[in-house]
């Protein structure tokens, strides 16, 4: 069964210059993990995504570490 997000602190909202959400995403910086900055970017977009559709069922959290090493 799926459980929430574990990277939920992780969440970021775009805000419109006039005020107001526009979107949210996850971000890798807020990770504070080093080891992210120095992937290349095609596999930090696949980074993005595992966080993203992280429920610790189909994607657990030890998936996304896989990427990230």
């Amino acid at each position: 069964m799926a459980s929430e997000n574990p990277f939920k602190g992780n969440l970021t909202s775009l805000l419109k210059p006039g005020g107001g959400e526009f979107g949210k995403f996850y971000s890798l910086p807020s990770l504070k993990d080093p080891r992210a900055d120095k992937l290349p970017y095609s596999i930090r977009i696949l980074l993005e995504s595992a966080i993203r559709n992280c429920d610790n069922f189909q994607v657990k959290k030890e998936d996304v570490e896989k990427i990230i090493d």
